[in-house]
C-alpha cells in the first residue's frame, strides 16, 4: 500500500490560512470533530514521517499499533511545526496522545491556539 502523498502532490494542502480553516463552521470529521483539511494533513505527515501506510492511520489507531517509536513522534511533530509554521512543545498533551484521535485532537487545538 502507498503511503500519503507528500508536501508536492495535489494532495497536499497550503494551510498557511490556518484561523479561517479551523473555525467553527468548517467541514469536521465526524470521529475527531478536527477540521477534516487538518485530519487529513496531519495523517499525510504520519504517513510519510512514520512511514506507515496511511490506511492504517484511523482514529482510534494507537500510536503503539502503528509502531511509531519516540524518535518517529519527533520526526512528525518536528514535520508539523514546519508545515503549519507553529512551535509545539514535546511535552503535555502531545507527550501524553495514546491514539491519532489524541494526537489530533491535541495538533488541532494547539495550532488554532498558535494562528488566532
Amino acid at each position: 500500500m502507498p503511503v500519503a502523498d507528500g508536501p508536492g502532490s495535489s494532495r497536499a494542502l497550503n494551510f498557511s490560512s490556518c484561523p479561517a480553516n479551523c473555525r467553527a463552521g468548517t467541514a469536521r470529521n465526524p470521529r475527531t470533530g478536527a477540521p477534516v483539511e487538518l485530519y487529513d494533513q496531519i495523517v499525510e505527515v504520519i504517513a510519510k514521517e512514520g512511514m506507515v501506510e496511511a490506511d492504517k492511520i484511523t482514529p482510534d489507531a494507537t500510536i503503539e499499533s502503528l509502531d511509531l517509536k519516540s524518535i518517529d513522534i519527533v520526526m512528525i511533530l518536528t514535520a508539523i511545526e514546519e508545515k503549519f509554521d507553529v512551535y509545539i512543545p514535546m511535552d503535555g498533551a502531545f507527550q501524553e496522545a495514546k491514539t491519532i484521535q489524541d494526537l489530533v485532537d491535541a495538533l488541532a487545538a494547539h495550532i488554532k491556539k498558535e494562528k488566532s
